[in-house]
């Protein structure tokens, strides 16, 4: 799978080749299932939005028809995961004697939600498997579906946008090119560094408020 995920290029383009237009449905499919079904957060997010925005930069796929169709499959897949939380976050909260889904921790993350959920929502889909399980957390905290919405289409927005275009306009550069696997290893460490930094200077800050 890692080698998978760091040869994606290579990879997409042969799919591309040998399917032509078909190409769109699959990646569709793989950003859904990622984001959607909550036993999927492995399958390869970022790197496959790098790797089709090198591949639109060619010419063998439309950045147009990437950018619409990508933003539909992580609103539908994080609309997916919301509703799987909402129908059996509840089966899994059931009490406080629980091992791992205490109903304490559901109502403390009913709160984080109600206060913070809008920032987690949105800087979520740039953290792999934090964009798949944050869609589900909000729904098992029953997180209002209309705020809930408008959060996942800003995330979905932003995430693909950003991803797509970086790779776009650097997929000619030739060092990109030839680099491909070392790019990924660079996301993957900013789209974890980044938002825990952020993390850690608000934990910080409470810290220091509660010190007062």
């Amino acid at each position: 799978m890692i080698d998978y995920i760091l040869h994606l290029d290579d990879k997409l383009g042969h799919l591309v080749a040998h399917y032509g237009h078909l190409s769109y449905c699959i990646i569709f499919l793989v950003v859904f299932a990622e984001i959607g079904i909550i036993f999927m957060p492995f399958l390869p997010g970022d790197s496959l939005l790098f790797a089709a925005g090198m591949i639109a930069s060619h010419g063998d796929l439309s950045i147009g028809l990437l950018t619409v169709s990508l933003i539909i499959a992580a609103v539908l897949g994080g609309m997916l995961s919301y509703w799987t939380g909402n129908f059996i976050g509840h089966l899994l909260f059931k009490d406080d004697d629980a091992v791992f889904f205490k109903k304490r921790y559901l109502n403390k993350t009913h709160n984080f939600f109600a206060k913070y959920g809008g920032k987690t929502l949105v800087i979520g889909f740039f953290m792999p498997f934090v964009r798949t399980y944050a869609p589900f957390v909000a729904g098992a905290s029953q997180m209002r579906f209309w705020q809930f919405l408008s959060y996942i289409i800003l995330g979905a927005f932003g995430w693909v946008m950003l991803v797509l275009y970086i790779s776009f306009f650097f997929g000619n550069v030739k060092w990109v090119a030839a680099n491909f696997s070392i790019v990924i290893i660079l996301i993957i460490i900013a789209s974890v560094s980044l938002p825990t930094v952020h993390w850690l200077r608000h934990r910080h800050k409470v810290k220091k408020q509660q010190l007062k």
